[in-house]
């Protein structure tokens, strides 16, 4: 019996050493992110001998080493941890383009809008005034320069994002490594319950970046899943990758058996969901719509400016750069005073210069000139095919192509007179495509050009459009975009496509003073003169009238302030719900899987004392054996 005495107390001086060390254990890792409280569990060890009074005991033992882990509560925690990065990143971002956009302070984008039309009406009070007409240069120039340097900053913002989310792919194939080494680790040592705490760390900062799926299979791993696509699975680890589509957008690429697949669509929460939206929506949408404010401002100065006269009797010229690239190839009307051609086609590339022109053209056999105009080898080439001869010539903004001149060639050619303007009314996966507009007679044919292949495929979408009769001319409309022509011939032809970077590319075309078009008639004629303020004042007056789409410049502007604000606001909201809803989860956590000191310091004593009162059994089963041996003796 005194056997069994030693016995008891030894297993438990061990059971409570191993105690005493979990214990420890936990209050080395209380501030430890991730880790989760170990508690022991003990059982008592039954000898199996009968005694008068039943069954004797051995003492005690360590029956498990236990995680106090909630597995919902968990899951619950990794989800909206997953949705408060999303809301985190959204939030910064918007914040970035609150500031783009910002609108409060005095140099305010409205404020030099309404400087630039100001500036106008100053021409508009002294016509032929230098200063005024140099200060409207400036104010000009000015204007564009500030939206040119916001829309930079747009595109500055994507190539940030793209360069972090790089980052973030980054991370995301290193903490699927980890994950895999941790499940092997796990799979031979299923009692490593810190290798447990570590994996499920590394899960909860993969799931922030990207939200996944993930189950147990029979050997202990994690399988994690996006979307229903292994990422790890069965000791095998499949990489992800980004780059950029056609369409500059990003694209995610999953490694599996036979290759990488585009798993764009699949990725649904996390940092990198707020990445997509940012860059790849957001931003592209606050883009199209300072390229709407852009394009449409340029279209109704420009055929405003158009028709006006500068000082010098200039007209016909454009204030700001055209944004978008439209080419007139409508048969001309030539007439011919000597010689011959077999067939002549042109190109209109500037047609504030080529439009309603009449040109003299003469060719010897050598040398070709234009009103009187010998042109420079530069502007002239030529070729043989299929028999035929061609000569391309290149001046005032259009290009001629003249099939088999003769030597005597003396003709004059007329450009079809036809104003054309634009208006974007709203932006849309159709607004920057390329299109042709044909007339022959009263008819009209759109196209969609198709320049994916060679030649061009021209696609007929006259479902789309509407035509509206106006004065001298016609609105045609069709997927967000109006056309204006006024005085069309009845063989026009032209084909345009609006610049994807029109906010980009805004500038101001006008460098002479002399140029500013504020006459409403020629002022060196005899019916107006310098004083002749007409048109200034009609191009001040757009200051007010809905030529932004539907809205006023300023109007249309402080939509876009306010949108921003409104999804600022929006998304500073949600980030705020759901570190509420975070807390309450971790609050949760700790209270079943968090460390308390006091807690712990309580258990600590506790052990020590059993560990003590063990040591103590050890010791009086020592005492009485040495009284035994005492009476033998």
């Amino acid at each position: 019996m005194l056997t069994a005495l030693f016995d008891i107390g030894k297993t438990g001086v061990l059971t409570y050493q191993k105690a005493l060390e979990v214990i420890s254990h936990n209050i080395s890792n209380a501030a430890t992110e991730g880790y989760t409280r170990q508690d022991v569990v003990f059982e008592n060890m039954s000898s199996g001998i009968l005694s008068i009074s039943g069954v004797t005991g051995r003492g005690v033992r360590l029956k498990d080493i236990r995680r106090l882990y909630d597995s919902f509560i968990d899951l619950q925690l990794k989800t909206e941890n997953s949705n408060l990065a999303y809301w985190d990143v959204v939030y910064n971002g918007m914040l970035r383009l609150e500031n783009i956009f910002n609108d409060a302070s005095e140099t305010a984008f409205s404020n030099v809008v309404n400087d630039f039309f100001n500036a106008w009406q100053e021409v508009s009070q002294n016509p032929p005034g230098a200063a005024e007409r140099t200060l409207l240069l400036d104010r000009a120039q000015y204007l564009t320069k500030r939206v040119n340097l916001s829309y930079k900053s747009l595109i500055d913002e994507r190539s940030e994002i793209y360069k972090d989310t790089q980052n973030l792919v980054d991370q995301i194939n290193k903490y699927l490594d980890q994950i895999n080494e941790l499940n092997e680790k796990i799979a031979a040592s299923p009692g490593s319950l810190d290798a447990l705490d570590q994996r499920d760390n590394l899960v909860k900062q993969l799931n922030d970046i990207v939200q996944i799926n993930y189950f147990t299979d029979f050997a202990g791993r994690y399988s994690i899943l996006l979307g229903g696509m292994p990422m790890v699975d069965g000791g095998r680890v499949y990489h992800l990758r980004v780059g950029l589509d056609s369409n500059q957008k990003m694209q995610f690429n999953l490694e599996t058996e036979s290759g990488f697949i585009d798993v764009t669509s699949l990725i649904q929460g996390g940092k990198l969901k707020a990445e997509i939206d940012l860059r790849d929506e957001t931003i592209p949408e606050y883009m199209n719509k300072l390229n709407m404010l852009v394009f449409d401002l340029t279209e109704a100065i420009n055929a405003q400016h158009r028709q006006g006269y500068g000082l010098n009797g200039s007209t016909g010229y454009n204030f700001f750069t055209p944004l978008n690239s439209l080419n007139i190839t409508s048969p001309p009307v030539s007439q011919v005073t000597t010689g011959s051609f077999t067939d002549i086609k042109y190109r209109v590339n500037n047609p504030s210069q080529a439009i309603n022109s009449t040109f003299s053209i003469q060719f010897n056999g050598t040398s070709w000139t234009v009103n009187g105009n010998p042109l420079s080898n530069s502007n002239v080439s030529s070729w043989s095919e299929g028999g035929n001869t061609y000569y391309k010539l290149s001046f005032s903004g259009m290009e001629l192509v003249i099939e088999n001149p003769s030597n005597n060639l003396n003709f004059n050619l007329q450009i079809p007179s036809s104003d054309i303007s634009f208006k974007i009314n709203s932006v849309n996966e159709n607004t920057y495509k390329n299109y042709r507009i044909q007339r022959t007679g009263s008819s009209w044919t759109l196209y969609e050009i198709d320049n994916s292949t060679s030649p061009p495929t021209y696609i007929n979408i006259n479902s789309a459009l509407t035509t509206t009769p106006i004065t001298n001319g016609y609105i045609l409309s069709f997927n967000g975009i109006d056309v204006t022509i006024n005085n069309p011939s009845n063989n026009l032809d032209f084909n345009f496509q609006i610049s994807p970077q029109a906010a980009f590319l805004f500038s101001v075309a006008i460098t002479d003073t002399q140029k500013i078009a504020a006459a409403a008639e020629d002022p060196t004629g005899t019916t107006s003169g310098v004083m002749d303020n007409r048109n200034a004042r009609a191009i001040y007056a757009l200051l007010d009238k809905e030529i932004i789409g539907s809205s006023k410049t300023i109007d249309y502007y402080r939509s876009i302030v306010s949108n921003v604000g409104v999804f600022t606001s929006s998304a500073k909201t949600q980030k705020s719900f759901q570190e509420a809803l975070v807390q309450e989860i971790q609050k949760r956590r700790q209270d079943m899987s968090g460390i308390s000191l006091d807690e712990e310091a309580v258990n600590l004593l506790k052990y020590q004392k059993m560990y003590e009162a063990s040591a103590r059994v050890i010791r009086v089963a020592d005492e009485i054996l040495a009284s035994l041996f005492e009476m033998v003796r």
